[in-house]
């Protein structure tokens, strides 16, 4: 998968002109490891190639794109008193983005109720085919344990310590896709470090103030994260 994502990246940044030597320059894979795995994208339809007329003698160069229609991703963001939801392509373009209302958290039943209804909606919203959405990322205002995918609390969303939400689990199970959940501050210095102005940095401290004070932090390029203990 590391590949996969180093590729598909490399890819991208390269405005869709990057032939498979470039690729394996810019990415130090193994030749037959990175023919494997863009072979393996071309097959599947997540990128496409397309010819070039040779300058001067040899080959024509063969640069490969990404196929933008060809997958979609979904993220949530659960505040203490909205919830945002986009849909973004394959090169991240955001095709759909909205807003409701957060309710307040009485029970756990009702709580994914609501969660599983929003995420049935935004296909149709965003205009394309559910069996196209590949994965699902939520953060949440509130304490989580990642790597369960659990919501330890939500105290902003009436949702007291040690609720402990199985908001990964049963997501992932009723959507039938991989679900990652990270608490609202995780989110955001992610978001700065991939997309933001302080984009591939190594090291990067991200400090919120609204109902309570937060922080996220990047450190040697990998995402801090915490454990609540439940």
């Amino acid at each position: 998968m590391r590949n996969t994502v180093l590729i598909t990246d490399t890819i991208r940044e390269s405005k869709d002109k990057v032939s498979k030597k470039e690729i394996q320059q810019r990415t130090g894979v193994a030749w037959g490891t990175m023919c494997k795995v863009v072979d393996g994208l071309i097959d599947r339809g997540y990128l496409f190639t397309s010819k070039h007329e040779p300058v001067g003698r040899g080959r024509p160069m063969i640069p490969i794109g990404i196929n933008a229609e060809s997958a979609y991703f979904v993220g949530l963001d659960i505040g203490a008193s909205l919830t945002r939801a986009i849909v973004c392509n394959l090169n991240f373009d955001i095709v759909y983005k909205g807003e409701i209302q957060t309710p307040k958290y009485s029970n756990t039943e009702s709580f994914f109720k609501w969660i599983f209804g929003l995420y049935d909606g935004l296909a149709k919203a965003a205009d394309i085919s559910a069996e196209k959405i590949k994965s699902i990322g939520v953060s949440v205002s509130g304490n989580v344990d990642s790597d369960l995918g659990v919501v330890v609390s939500g105290g902003n969303c009436g949702a007291k310590w040690g609720v402990n939400i199985p908001l990964g689990g049963r997501l992932a199970e009723h959507s039938g896709l991989p679900v990652s959940v990270v608490s609202s501050p995780a989110a955001g210095v992610l978001g700065e470090f991939y997309f933001g102005k302080w984009k591939g940095y190594s090291n990067i401290v991200t400090i919120g103030l609204a109902v309570g004070i937060s922080s996220g932090v990047i450190s040697n390029g990998r995402l801090l994260i915490s454990h609540p203990r439940r």
